[in-house]
């Protein structure tokens, strides 16, 4: 599929498969050497400049888009740290909502899911789903370059830099993946975030599904990126947007000065979700919302 599929009972002559070749080679080198250039330094901008978190979501949503028409054998820096940082950018600041409340969908009717991505959620979605194994393959195949990616993902994420490094950043930190999935920490950190698989392990097999449950959702290293779940945490703590549920009461409402907008979600920490409340610590501001169900 993708880049790599054909067309069944085709057989081109020799002449038609040289211009082919030839067009394919002319729209690549003006995706990645015109457009891709100018959409980056686009999504730049937003999110240096501007901090306009929500035309940086549109933006990297269409460079991830754009990188994963490339077949595994053509995999770079560029394609596999733009697939890393879009994914973790849009788990952290963007706010998905396709299907998100099962129940509140059957009580009220369907609710269309926000188009603020300008593509479905679900094209998005599934274009990280396709490519994981390949990127989580290239990673492993290319060790340095996949701490230059983790990096790359921290330094976007926080804040603090580009995707490209610049020449004034840090020199990258080592880092390795915990276990057999998708999970990254920096090797000196490596020690305890063993001793913490061990120990969801040992909790799994002495007392069943709850406990290790609980361990694996509380038992972490200090930093983590999660591959798999687009997840950049910190102590445990993912920094994610503020569930616009939160929006529907008047007490919240009146704390955050004014209705949720999709588009300006403020930043939280989770710091406790259980079957009947949901404890969210907002981000540079000293305040807590709490929300109950019975």
């Amino acid at each position: 599929a993708g880049a790599i599929a054909r067309a069944r009972g085709m057989a081109p002559r020799a002449s038609a498969r040289r211009t082919l070749r030839q067009l394919s080679r002319a729209i690549k080198e003006l995706l990645w050497g015109r457009y891709f250039p100018v959409l980056e330094r686009w999504a730049e901008r937003c999110m240096v400049g501007e901090r306009d978190t929500a035309s940086a979501a549109i933006l990297q949503a269409h460079l991830a888009m754009l990188a994963s028409t490339l077949p595994p054998s053509e995999l770079d820096f560029r394609a596999v740290s733009t697939l890393l940082v879009a994914q973790v950018y849009l788990a952290n600041f963007y706010a998905w909502d396709v299907d998100v409340d099962a129940r509140r969908q059957a009580g009220r009717g369907r609710v269309a899911a926000d188009d603020g991505l300008l593509v479905p959620q679900t094209e998005v979605l599934s274009l990280f789903q396709r490519q994981r194994g390949r990127l989580l393959a290239w990673l492993d195949a290319h060790p340095r370059l996949a701490d230059e990616c983790m990096e790359a993902i921290e330094r976007v994420v926080s804040y603090t830099g580009l995707r490209r490094r610049a020449h004034d950043d840090a020199v990258a930190r080592g880092w390795a993946r915990v276990g057999a999935n998708g999970r990254f920490c920096p090797t000196t950190e490596l020690p305890a975030a063993l001793e913490a698989s061990a120990r969801v392990a040992a909790a799994a097999a002495r007392d069943g599904h709850n406990r290790w449950y609980y361990r694996v959702c509380n038992e972490s290293v200090d930093t983590e990126i999660d591959i798999e779940l687009g997840e950049f945490s910190v102590r445990r703590n993912r920094v994610q947007l503020v569930p616009r549920e939160f929006g529907e009461f008047a007490d919240a409402r009146v704390a955050l000065g004014g209705a949720l907008d999709a588009s300006q979600l403020p930043q939280c920490a989770v710091v406790r979700s259980t079957a009947h409340c949901e404890h969210v610590r907002l981000v540079s501001q000293r305040m807590d919302l709490l929300k109950w169900d019975s």
